[in-house]
């Protein structure tokens, strides 16, 4: 009899959730389709909140590494664990329409070897024109491999030694939740 909110999902999973629900006699509440699975996300969070009756302001929405957004002298620094094709394009959307998106902004880009890094660069690479290529784990895509399928970008294999300082513009890190997660270093913007 617990209650189950859900999102947009596959009619299948859809189905599935509804039927074991329907066993447990549990009512199913069903988020409508936004702009953004950010959105989504957050209208399931708050659709939770309202089901247990508490009170909105006891919670954080912003996720860590999910558009977290840092402010750092004149600079925003925003960290996103997108990993994959469908994550990067969902981050390239909500990224476009925010108010730090801009011109000759920077992107710090790092991700890990079983992932479609092809596909990533494809999507990233019309959106900068500053683009910082890194390793963030022991299973990274190396930077001279990423370098292929960004031709533009400058290469730094460790992390650290990055200077925001001298990035152009706000950045944009991500391509990993190893990368994403590190704390940002050179503070000084």
């Amino acid at each position: 009899k617990t209650p189950c909110v859900i999102g947009v999902l596959p009619p299948s999973a859809k189905a599935e959730i509804k039927n074991i629900a329907g066993d447990q006699k549990a009512p199913v509440f069903e988020i409508k389709k936004e702009k953004t699975k950010l959105e989504e996300n957050q209208n399931i969070v708050l659709s939770a909140i309202n089901i247990l009756g508490l009170k909105r302001k006891t919670l954080k929405l912003n996720l860590p590494c999910r558009f977290e957004v840092h402010k750092i002298g004149k600079k925003f620094i925003i960290k996103d664990g997108a990993h994959n094709p469908e994550a990067i394009k969902e981050l390239a959307k909500i990224y476009k329409n925010s108010p730090y998106y801009k011109n000759g902004n920077t992107l710090i880009f790092a991700c890990s070897a079983d992932k479609n890094y092809k596909a990533m660069a494809k999507i990233l690479n019309p959106i900068f024109e500053n683009i910082v290529l890194t390793e963030a784990s022991k299973n990274a895509v190396p930077v001279k491999e990423l370098k292929k399928y960004f031709p533009g970008a400058a290469v730094c294999a460790d992390f650290k030694e990055i200077n925001l300082k001298n990035l152009q513009g706000n950045v944009l890190i991500c391509g990993s939740f190893y990368l994403a997660g590190l704390p940002i270093i050179n503070k000084k913007c």
